[in-house]
């Protein structure tokens, strides 16, 4: 029995290292991003021309936390243009900084998206940390670099054969959205909205499909729980992927990077490649 006992924390032991090793290894796998491609149908004029759309949607990249630096953001940067999508759209939160030295990191974000404008229409919207770090900042120097940034405006653009509107809604989660309609000049035209906090899109009905972050879709999801906290009033199954109701097509996006805690679990790191087709 006295021998018995040590053979059996030698065991208990190995288990957990073991364990632990397998949790590591599962982390550091969620925590590298990959490409998310998903077919969404969208309702459309019947005049509208151009579907289908390939669309690179990107959210909650959080540089400066977690693992997710300037050299990641080129990484990924560079995977979305390998992709040649006809759009690229960005959801908010570029950073999770709040420190000093984010007027540099701030300036070095906004350059790399710059670059990857340069080969498609290029539409990004302000999440919550843009609020806590300067949102007015975010705005100008994404108006230096020549990107589009639409808070609570629409943007039109020609892509092949497709007129496509772009709305951008400012974030809901720090009281910076103004609901603005689709104008006339859109009724025949691809319907795109962008948002940061999922609970923007259930102010009002919308036409066409909203695009979302802001979630991580939990970031930390438990075996036969799920998520253990969502910071967003949007209703528990438009948190993640793809919603649709009555009165509206949502996707949330996952997200690149972390915040609060560098890790995820469950809800593994990615970008997505969204292509649109007529429903």
């Amino acid at each position: 029995m006295q021998r018995t006992w040590p053979l059996l924390r030698i065991s208990l032991v190995g288990l957990a290292v073991v364990l632990a090793g397998a949790l590591a290894a599962r982390l550091w796998l969620e925590l590298q991003v990959a490409i998310h491609r998903v077919d969404i149908p969208i309702s459309v004029a019947d005049s509208a021309d151009g579907l289908p759309l390939r669309v690179a949607v990107l959210g909650d990249l959080h540089v400066g936390h977690g693992v997710t630096d300037l050299e990641v953001l080129r990484r990924v940067l560079h995977s979305v243009v390998a992709e040649h999508p006809d759009l690229i759209l960005f959801v908010g939160d570029y950073t999770a900084d709040i420190r000093e030295g984010i007027e540099q990191l701030r300036q070095s974000i906004v350059s790399q998206i710059k670059e990857v404008s340069l080969h498609a229409p290029t539409y990004v919207v302000l999440g919550n940390y843009e609020t806590w770090t300067g949102r007015q900042e975010w705005l100008a120097a994404f108006r230096r670099a020549g990107v589009v940034a639409l808070e609570n405006a629409v943007a039109t653009v020609v892509v092949g054969d497709a007129r496509i509107c772009v709305r951008g809604l400012g974030d809901y989660y720090t009281g910076r959205l103004r609901w603005v309609d689709w104008p006339e000049t859109c009724s025949t035209n691809v319907k795109i909205t962008l948002t940061h906090d999922p609970a923007g899109a259930f102010i009002r009905a919308s036409d066409g499909v909203v695009f979302a972050g802001h979630t991580h879709c939990g970031q930390v999801r438990v075996p036969f729980v799920g998520a253990l906290w969502m910071p967003t009033s949007a209703p528990r199954d438009a948190t993640c992927g793809l919603y649709r109701d009555a009165d509206r097509t949502l996707y949330v996006t996952s997200g690149v990077g972390t915040s609060v805690l560098p890790l995820r679990l469950g809800a593994p790191s990615a970008w997505d490649m969204v292509t649109l087709r007529r429903r």
